[in-house]
């Protein structure tokens, strides 16, 4: 501890003795003690020295409420007044004014002139930053009324102050000279708290809509209109604080948002053993005491409040602890007779006295009342102090704390006496020693009574309170885990419901920020009301509003700020430190990247408080070798201390843990990306562009396309800080690699834009500059029109690529050969699309590339499919999986199982094709893709199966998204038109083959027979057309271009066929067809099996005989 910080508790131990001896000195001796003391504490508060240590200065930005105090019609009094009148009065009022803002957890930042500027919450935040400031305004109202009179009586002249109170984001640092420095807040509040005093009226506090949010269930207010004020360009919401709002003793919680009742939820469990114990104390005349255990807002409140409106058996003492005097003495009782019996800060002491034997006696009509109510009070601080009752107390000795532990617990027996008795208490950990070893002292009283004692605390309690109640026998701890997706979906729903056109999206990223914590989630849906986000319409409906939605619903709610700041301010500076520049790693981070700018050892035991704080959590396995790695508990965590930095020490911290990552990226190119946006915040752009250029391609590379497109749009961002003639050649692979990715998606049209925006770029370069690059992106291009149906524009661009080509680079023209004989595949010319693919795999072989060569094969294998050829197709399909397994490539993977699946469907084995669409799932999810041709394959499976329904849907699903690529949107035709003839629907199945007919006549020419295979079908089971004609027809078209469907061409002219040898010769050929590919699969028995067991071979087999 700092020589500052124990010159300020030494001063804080002499106040408290000052206070306790307030009646033997005289008024005026005791309030220039207490201002003098004030005076030194606010004087050492404001020293440099007393800042937390940062990199740079000592600046912080952090959510503080400003308030300020000026002295109405104080230039008339300058002119009324002599020199040194004018100079005591204002230097006695600024004394209470400094005195009540220091005793309510402020600082004074500034006196000016008449004025008083004073922070909250720049120092150290405790959650409650404006509703102490609105209390100390209050206040300071309340004292001044009696310095007017004073004034008023010495100089004949009004005195009163006027108040504004803004809550906001603000720099937060020391300014001034070297010799001079000031604590102040910078920023827009203090600006809007210094006007909104200048238009309040004498005697009023104005606050700002912020600090109204924060205090509005604790003082009654009033609105004002809104106004428009100088240097702010919307016109200010504001409201006139009335005074204190009359609470019920025993509500601990809100329980409604915007008066939407929210649902008590994922508690069943911990509800049904306190009720429990309840029962259990009330049968066995026992008492139970029981303490819950919860982090900030994981419903510790709420669960008591729970019990509370649902145990009409007992008589309820409901007690909260106080953050601002927990370092005090009996604060639990202090503030427990002020709810109850009405005691406010100008209550008369005799009146006082009077409320409190009253409520004693209410909850105790006894001779002893009085004498216990004397006591109570006393030990309190609320009086008596003339009282016979109380000289026992006010002797000092170790018996003293006993005395009136046992003169308090006799109001508590006799109460328990009477009937069960349930003592609530909330917010344990900031309850003082005192009031802590009264419970205890209580809770050993009445053990043999009916008597509960339910506490709640967060983690840290144990910090300071490890043996509480411990050594009572039948002592519980419950704790509280987060809720459960399904209870945050509840309590989100019971709100939502009643709100009109609710986003999709809204539900999924309130429960993903809010991460099990309920109060997370009302925090959030209150940010949706205060920020006009959900609106009231004129039907008097909630709806949401779309344009506020999307700028302001990913703002973090205030009211969560607070409180993981005034968490953070409890740190230690060295921790303090550590946390930030743990946040400016990520959610996750490492010791040893911190340990660059702090000592290690200063780390290791930060660590610890943290971990013991609930703050972080060890990851068990580190992504690093040799290196421990952590995670923020909460994400919300990591982004109140990442906001609180400023630009200069985020820039600091993060040029720091790049140079850390520079040397482990070789081993986990994963954290290219990670690399890339440190160098990018610490403005190292050019290095943040290279890098981002690398893991756009390490995550094209991968298959992870969503991935790869925010590489590139974080590179272009990059580039944009960067030289032209230094990023021109990064931007160009970047829109290169977009071109790429665009394709993979299906989105050609943009694909075809970005491959031409880079040979634009890539045309600026010199000649024989980026020619793979060149090549790559004419090839691109070439590849958006093949699948957007635009052949002849497709034959163009590749045959501009092949114009490109370096004699020597046999890499490249096998690639070229490729997208040639992905060309002819598309037009349904297999016979020329195999010539290409099989002189492009031996280049790529030459060549030594894998990659490439899977690529080669993948084609391979779907115009072995199509030709019928089932055994090839397989062989090249499970070589190709097999290395983008091993190159961990995502995408290609996918559309592997895909067409594996197709080939299994092909060949009956339906269970094993929903087997390899289901594995397909997971990676689907992983990169956010969903491929339509592997939906078709799971649907046309489970007709098969005889899940028709959900085939069916499925199918038609598909079908209703027309896609730019014709062969898919074909294809998918297709499947549907098979779908529907499997259910026998055969008129919708004639329908659209005949559609399918029409569409594919000029693309593809084995779809178009395909779809004449379906119509002569259809047409055959409605007795319609001349179906012999079109099946033979459609069997030419097999025999020609395809092969796959020989086998039904043959089965399905046998049936339309009239006479029966002819009808027995085609089935002999269907059936011969489907043994010839049994046949083939001779080195896989089961896929063998399953296809000779099956019923249509069966059945062609008896129909050929």
């Amino acid at each position: 501890m700092s020589d500052s910080s124990l010159q300020i508790v030494r001063l804080r131990a002499t106040l408290a003795e000052i206070f306790a001896l307030r009646e033997s000195l005289s008024e005026e001796a005791y309030t220039q003690i207490i201002i003098a003391i004030y005076d030194k504490i606010r004087a050492i508060q404001t020293t440099p020295e007393m800042a937390a240590p940062q990199l740079e200065g000592g600046d912080e930005i952090r959510l503080v409420t400003i308030m300020f105090v000026d002295i109405v019609d104080s230039t008339e009094m300058t002119q009324s007044l002599e020199a040194d009148d004018w100079k005591a009065t204002i230097g006695a009022a600024h004394n209470q004014v400094a005195r009540l803002v220091s005793e309510w957890g402020g600082v004074v930042g500034q006196y000016l002139g008449d004025g008083v500027l004073s922070f909250f919450g720049t120092r150290h935040s405790q959650e409650d930053d404006a509703l102490r400031a609105v209390n100390c305004a209050l206040e300071i109202h309340s004292i001044l009324v009696r310095f007017a009179q004073e004034i008023y009586l010495k100089y004949d002249m009004e005195f009163s102050v006027r108040i504004g109170i803004s809550t906001g984001r603000a720099v937060v640092g020391y300014f001034g000279s070297d010799e001079n420095k000031s604590l102040l807040a910078l920023g827009a509040p203090t600006n809007l708290a210094s006007r909104l005093q200048g238009i309040a009226n004498a005697g009023e506090t104005l606050v700002d809509a912020q600090t109204y949010r924060r205090v509005r269930n604790h003082f009654a207010t009033e609105e004002r209109p809104a106004v428009d004020l100088k240097g702010f360009d919307a016109l200010i919401e504001h409201y006139r604080i009335i005074g204190h709002r009359e609470q019920r003793p025993t509500q601990l919680t809100s329980t409604s948002i915007a008066k939407i009742e929210t649902a008590f939820v994922g508690r069943a469990q911990e509800l049904a053993l306190l009720k429990q114990s309840l029962q259990d104390a009330r049968q066995t005349a026992r008492a139970a005491v029981l303490t819950i255990y919860g982090d900030i807002g994981l419903g510790k409140s709420r669960l008591l409040q729970e019990i509370l409106d649902n145990t009409s058996q007992y008589r309820q003492i409901v007690m909260v602890g106080n953050y601002q005097k927990k370092n005090g003495s009996y604060s639990l009782l202090q503030d427990f007779l002020a709810a109850n019996c009405n005691l406010k800060d100008d209550t008369a002491p005799d009146v006082i006295e009077q409320r409190i034997v009253e409520f004693v006696r209410a909850g105790w009509d006894h001779p002893d009342t009085e004498a216990t109510a004397h006591a109570i009070g006393f030990v309190a601080g609320y009086g008596f102090t003339n009282s016979p009752h109380v000289r026992a107390l006010q002797k000092s000795g170790p018996d003293q704390k006993h005395v009136a532990s046992a003169m308090i617990a006799r109001w508590f027996r006799g109460m328990a006496e009477a009937g069960p008795l349930l003592i609530a208490v909330d917010n344990l950990q900031w309850v003082d020693h005192e009031s802590l070893g009264l419970l205890e002292y209580i809770a050993l009283e009445l053990v043999e009574f009916p008597v509960v004692i339910l506490g709640a605390a967060r983690p840290d309690f144990d910090d300071h309170a490890t043996h509480y109640m411990r050594s009572l026998e039948g002592y519980h701890v419950v704790e509280l885990d987060p809720l459960e997706d399904a209870d945050i979906d509840h309590i989100i729903g019971a709100v939502f419901q009643q709100i009109d056109s609710i986003p999709e999206t809204l539900p999924a990223l309130i429960r993903s920020r809010a991460e099990g914590n309920p109060l997370f989630v009302e925090e959030f849906i209150y940010m949706l009301f205060d920020n006009g986000i959900i609106e009231m319409t004129s039907q008097n409906r909630w709806r949401i509003n779309r344009l506020q939605y999307s700028m302001r619903s990913s703002k973090m709610p205030g009211g969560l700020v607070a409180i993981f700041q005034a968490r953070l301010d409890e740190l230690s500076p060295v921790t303090r430190q550590v946390i930030q520049m743990a946040s400016a790693i990520g959610v996750n981070f490492w010791p040893g990247a911190v340990a660059r700018l702090i000592d290690g050892e200063d780390v290791e035991n930060a660590l610890a408080d943290l971990q013991a704080r609930g703050i972080i959590v060890q990851v068990p396995e580190s992504d690093f070798e040799r290196e421990l790695e952590f995670q923020f508990r909460h994400t919300l965590y990591r982004e109140v201390v990442y906001s609180m930095l400023t630009r200069q020490n985020r820039e600091i911290y993060h040029r720091n843990i790049a140079a850390w990552l520079e040397e482990r990226v070789a081993t986990r190119p994963e954290y290219l990306e990670t690399l890339a946006d440190h160098y990018h915040h610490s403005r190292q752009n050019r290095d943040a562009l290279v890098t981002y250029v690398s893991a756009a391609k390490d995550r094209f590379q991968r298959g992870l396309l969503e991935e790869t497109l925010s590489m590139i749009e974080k590179g272009l961002d990059a580039a944009r800080e960067v030289p032209r003639e230094i990023a021109l050649e990064m931007v160009g692979t970047l829109w290169m690699l977009q071109g790429q990715v665009l394709d993979s998606l299906d989105r050609y049209e943009e694909s075809s834009a970005s491959s031409q925006t880079a040979l634009m770029l890539m045309g600026e370069m010199p000649e024989g500059a980026m020619v793979e690059e060149k090549l790559t992106a004419a090839r691109t291009l070439g590849i958006a029109h093949l699948n957007l149906g635009r052949y002849d524009e497709a034959f163009d661009a590749l045959n501009r690529a092949n114009s490109m080509l370096p004699k020597d680079n046999v890499r490249l023209h096998a690639a070229i050969l490729r997208t040639f004989g992905m060309l002819f595949r598309a037009r349904g010319q297999l016979n020329e699309s195999m010539v290409y693919e099989q002189e492009a795999f031996t280049l790529a072989q030459q060549a030594g590339d894998q990659r490439e060569m899977a690529r080669v094969l993948s084609v391979l294998s779907t115009v072995a499919l199509d030709r019928g050829d089932f055994a090839t197709a397989l062989s090249y399909c499970e070589r190709v999986l097999d290395t983008n397994r091993k190159d961990d490539n995502t995408y290609y993977q996918i559309l592997d199982l895909r067409q594996m699946a197709t080939i299994y469907r092909s060949l009956f084995a339906y269970e094993r094709a929903l087997e390899l669409c289901d594995e397909a799932e997971p990676l689907q999810e992983r990169i956010r893709y969903r491929d339509p041709l592997l939906h078709i394959n799971r649907a046309l499976c489970l007709i098969s199966l005889g899940q028709t329904d959900n085939g069916m849907r499925l199918l038609r699903d598909m079908a209703a998204n027309e896609r730019p690529n014709p062969m898919v949107d074909q294809r998918i035709q297709l499947a549907l038109v098979i779908g529907l003839a499997m259910v026998g629907d055969y008129e919708q199945c004639l329908h659209r083959a005949r559609s399918l007919v029409h569409d594919s006549q000029e693309h593809n020419l084995i779809l178009y027979g395909r779809g004449l295979l379906w119509q002569g079908i259809a047409e055959n089971s409605l007795k319609q057309g001349q179906p012999l004609d079109t099946l033979n027809q459609a069997l030419d078209y097999e025999l020609t271009y395809g092969g796959r469907y020989a086998w039904l061409c043959y089965y399905s002219l046998g049936t339309a066929t009239p006479q029966q040898d002819a009808a027995r010769q085609w089935y002999k050929q269907a059936a011969d067809t489907l043994r010839a590919i049994a046949s083939s699969l001779h080195t896989r028995p089961d896929l063998q099996q399953i296809m000779l067991n099956n019923a249509v071979v069966h059945s062609l087999t008896e129909l050929s005989r």
